[in-house]
């Protein structure tokens, strides 16, 4: 088993994006005499490709992976996990065969010989895919490993745990179509480990491709009790507080609105925000939100010129 230490595997898949550098055309003289080279060109899009910058979703995937990668090697315990990464025998960049191939491994083998697992995918600057997971082996994998005589290609010092680890990924992985693996305990602690892993988002994320746009960036095994967080959240910011209160005020509007039609029915206090979910939900749908979206986010000026009319059944 070819193994290195995880400080040094972020450079394995060529680091971060290349610069993307693009001449501009000459552009025809303007009035004013303003220098060419002053203005954007007018015969082509200058629009900004943000495609490859982490959005707003994307960061929530990543702080949720660092806690949940936190939790997992708390739940685990320290020497029970490790760091394993998967790389494919061939030239794979088809998403699709990618999870295709990791699906019938974790079906077949992760499940059977790991308790649990976190996994990321990553796409290599050359277009490549691979994968990088935490795994609770069970047992311990970590006590008497040497890590310096590890990294320099010494394995003596690996216990008989760690050996049977390695023998099996030799003889298993290339069944599933997958090539060169490396399985290695944790050297640091969980809090620097779970940082470290979360970082792969932002790596593949600059190296996407427009076919992976909605791509599942990360996975948890099914027996995940150890998972404390989910992408459903909002970052506290001035725009999110402005958003919370153009929705109170179109809910205002609405119960007021529905109790005018429905006067049989006790209209939920404004204190408690599940009872008014629920109570918006009853008459207007589940995605009521979504629905009257334009309405909400114009709702200064929706209420002046529509009135009741700003709700959408």
């Amino acid at each position: 088993m070819n193994a290195k230490l995880i400080e040094t595997e972020e450079t394995t898949c060529g680091g971060t994006a290349a610069t993307q550098t693009d001449s501009r055309r000459t552009c025809s003289p303007v009035a004013g005499g303003v220098s060419p080279s002053a203005v954007p060109c007018l015969n082509r899009n200058n629009s900004i490709n943000k495609f490859n910058e982490l959005s707003t979703s994307h960061k929530k995937s990543t702080y949720a992976l660092e806690l949940n990668s936190h939790s997992f090697v708390k739940h685990c315990g320290f020497n029970r996990v490790g760091f394993l990464t998967l790389t494919f025998a061939d030239d794979i960049q088809d998403r699709q065969e990618a999870q295709r191939r990791f699906n019938s491994l974790r079906t077949n083998f992760l499940n059977k010989h790991f308790k649990g697992y976190v996994r990321v995918m990553e796409r290599c600057k050359s277009g490549r895919i691979h994968y990088h997971l935490l795994v609770d082996c069970g047992c311990d994998v970590r006590s008497g490993l040497d890590f310096r005589k590890l990294q320099a290609k010494d394995y003596r010092t690996a216990n008989a745990n760690l050996l049977r680890f390695w023998r099996l990924l030799r003889s298993e992985l290339p069944k599933y179509g997958f090539g060169r693996a490396e399985l290695l305990p944790i050297k640091t602690n969980e809090k620097q480990l779970a940082k470290y892993i979360s970082k792969y988002i932002g790596k593949h994320i600059e190296q996407r491709k427009p076919e992976d746009k909605g791509a599942r960036l990360c996975q948890f095994s099914s027996n995940g009790v150890w998972k404390v967080a989910t992408t459903r959240f909002a970052f506290w910011s001035d725009g999110y507080r402005e958003f919370l209160r153009k929705l109170r005020l179109w809910s205002v509007l609405a119960v007021e609105f529905i109790s005018l039609k429905r006067p049989d029915i006790s209209p939920p206090s404004f204190d408690d925000v599940d009872e008014i979910d629920k109570y918006l939900k009853s008459f207007l749908g589940n995605k009521w939100i979504y629905d009257n979206a334009d309405f909400i986010f114009n709702i200064d000026n929706t209420i002046e010129n529509f009135g009741f009319d700003c709700i959408r059944f």
